[in-house]
């Protein structure tokens, strides 16, 4: 064999080696591109499909618990009761444990998923009648009717409330509470206008506090409960 074609021939290896090394390089950078947006893509996906699947966990509750508290559109005494008995989740407190697991399973919630349930009525009074210069209105409640006046302690604004029955008068102000017809009402809402009052109860606080972090849902709904206006609130994870 002449050196030229010794030649000739190590030169076309060392350009199909050339050629090879090129193209592997190309195919690797090809699919670690691939990879590295996967990895960036995926997980979105995976969060999305997540959060969606909790949306609809949560819609899903806020129907069962909305059906199994009311009576047509008004909130059955009866079932109130009931669940009621589910309280605020406490790990060192066996009897919320239990209640909680129970209302878990009643509503075929998931083992590992949680839930949060706040019942809370706001009877809304308008003040539209006028004693001086102060403004009234009526409420009756357990066949107690109540008159409430608003005045002003500021000379701006009304900032507080008197309620009477008849017999006796309670005086407060904003996020003070009061006892009428046996239920215990904070005061929610004074219109510094004196347009109207907005009373707050709490009937149902059942479940456990969502994670600061991590994929929650939220769901409010609204039915009656003594022809007042109830919020249901469900935080679904």
């Amino acid at each position: 064999m002449t050196d030229k074609t010794y030649l000739s021939k190590k030169q076309h290896k060392a350009q199909i080696s050339i050629e090879f090394i090129a193209g592997f390089g190309l195919f690797m950078m090809v699919v670690t591109y691939i990879l590295y947006t996967s990895m960036a893509v995926f997980p979105k996906y995976f969060d999305e499909s997540n959060e969606n699947a909790i949306r609809e966990e949560a819609w899903t509750l806020s129907v069962v618990v909305v059906d199994y508290l009311k009576n047509s559109t008004n909130i059955d005494d009866l079932s109130l009761s009931s669940l009621s008995q589910c309280t605020t989740y406490h790990p060192l407190d066996p009897s919320s444990n239990t209640n909680y697991s129970y209302f878990k399973k009643l509503f075929n919630v998931d083992t590992s998923d949680d839930f949060r349930i706040i019942v809370k009525s706001s009877p809304v009074i308008v003040t539209d009648t006028i004693h001086g210069q102060n403004k009234t209105g009526n409420m009756a409640i357990k066949g107690i009717d109540y008159e409430f006046e608003l005045f002003n302690t500021t000379p701006s604004r009304y900032d507080s409330v008197s309620v009477f029955d008849g017999a006796l008068v309670v005086t407060t102000d904003e996020n003070g509470t009061v006892l009428l017809g046996g239920y215990t009402f904070a005061i929610d809402k004074i219109d510094s206008r004196g347009k109207y009052l907005i009373l707050g109860l709490d009937l149902i606080d059942c479940g456990k506090y969502a994670p600061m972090r991590g994929t929650n849902s939220k769901v409010k709904r609204f039915v009656t409960y003594n022809d007042w206006i109830t919020s249901i609130d469900i935080v679904y994870w």
